[in-house]
Order: C-alpha cells, then structure tokens, then sequence
C-alpha cells in the first residue's frame, strides 16, 4: 500500500485535491489511499514517524503558511526520515523551481498550478510512477527487514531473525534477536506484526517470533526454541499456545 500525504495550506485547494484524488484512486483501483491532507508540517513528521514501515508519497506545496520556502525545509525533515520515498512539489510560483537543487532535494516531479486539469494529470503520472517503483522495492526486499537507527538504515535477512522484543520500561523501544547480533532500533511489535504478518506471529504481549526460525516448541515449558543447542528462546504465553501449535504443524513442524 502506498500512504499519500498532501501538505498543502490553502484549505480549498485541499479539499479539492483530497477528494479528486480519493476518487481517482477508487476508480483505477489502485494500491494507495490519501493517509493524511494537512496544512501543518509537524503532523506530517509526526505521522512519518509513527509510521516508520509504511511507503509514503509526499505531496508538498512549497509555500506553507506564509513561509515561502516551507515546503522545502519540510523536505528535508522528510529526507532524514524516508531517504528514498518520493517527493512531490507542487506551486505556483515556477521561480521557487532552482530552489529545489540548492537544498539538494531530489523530487519526483515538480508541478505548477497553471490549471487543475494540467495538476491532476501530473499527480495521476506520479502515482502511477511511485507505485511502480514500491513494486519493483517489495520485490527487492521481500527477503530482508528494514529498520533505522538514528539517521543510518540498515537491512538485516528475515531468515536470520529469530524474534522480535519490546523493551520494558522503554515506549517504542524493539529489540531484534538475529543470528550473531541483538539490535535494539525504535518501533512497535503491532508495526511489526501487520507489516509481515505471513512471517512473524505474536507469541506473547512482549515477543514476536519468526516462524520459519523455530527449532523446537515446548508448551509444557512454555519456551520456543530457535536453535539445536537449546540456549536462544523466548517464552509464550498459555493462551498462544494452541494456536501456534496448528501454525508449526502447518509447517510441517513435528
């Protein structure tokens, strides 16, 4: 799914474009929803943040409340956050256009609101074009998880992973247990889970294990156990128990 984010301050021409989009998208039946239409910068930092394992298209007018190069100084806030998503600018005024390589911001396409039709045209291409692009990436990345410490991103194989641990204490702090490294980075478990939810099962409140990683599950103990020497487990709460027993036997799991 593709999360389109539209920041624009004039809340006609939000409006608008919300609504023509929404339906644009319904229509073609495409895989991305408008997430989020705002004037404010902060909201959408906020929600990129949060929102660390989605795939976004930015949509960004460059003058954003009176601030002439607001659109500009929120891509860059958008960049240390999401390097490779795409951004597009959207003005009406073509001079600000030379800008865009000063801040060394690279854009997707940079449109001007000579009409509405020439606009929506341009938006419908860019769709089009990020969806293709979040194709080819999900193909590329269907064997790896992403994450991001600080501003550095880093790709860890998902059959290296053996389970996921929420810190206690410690909001939106995750710990992955892999093969010869523990890595601790931001993120939820709920994230986690719906974003590969055919890999990981949620074993219990705190842990979220990779099924294809499990070497042997005890319920009598209530452990799982990812290698032969018995010393990597996490626990398992009595009520998973059961429905992860007909999920290892799926997997012909004995």
């Amino acid at each position: 799914m593709l999360n389109i984010i539209l920041v624009e301050d004039d809340p006609t021409q939000r409006e608008y474009l919300t609504d023509t989009l929404k339906r644009y998208l319904s229509f073609e039946m495409l895989d991305a929803q408008i997430i989020l239409a705002t004037a404010d910068p902060t909201a959408t930092i906020e929600y990129t943040q949060a929102h660390e394992h989605e795939d976004f298209l930015f949509l960004l007018d460059i003058e954003i409340n009176n601030d002439k190069l607001g659109g500009f100084q929120l891509a860059l806030e958008l960049r240390k956050l999401r390097p490779f998503d795409n951004i597009v600018f959207i003005t009406a005024h073509e001079e600000l256009s030379l800008l865009a390589l000063t801040y060394h911001i690279q854009s997707l396409d940079y449109i001007l609101k000579k009409d509405w039709e020439y606009v929506l045209n341009a938006l419908r291409k860019d769709i089009k074009l990020s969806l293709k692009a979040l194709e080819k990436k999900n193909i590329l990345d269907q064997e790896n998880f992403s994450y991001r410490i600080r501003d550095r991103h880093f790709k860890t194989a998902l059959s290296d992973i053996y389970y996921f641990e929420s810190v206690a204490n410690k909001p939106n702090a995750i710990i992955m247990h892999a093969k010869n490294q523990v890595i601790e980075f931001r993120g939820s478990l709920k994230q986690l889970e719906e974003y590969h939810k055919d890999y990981f099962f949620r074993c219990h409140k705190r842990f979220l294990i990779n099924l294809n990683a499990v070497y042997l599950f005890s319920s009598k103990h209530g452990k799982i156990y990812f290698n032969k020497q018995l010393t990597t487990w996490c626990p398992i709460s009595i009520r998973k128990s059961r429905e992860l027993s007909k999920l290892l036997k799926k997997k012909d799991y004995t």
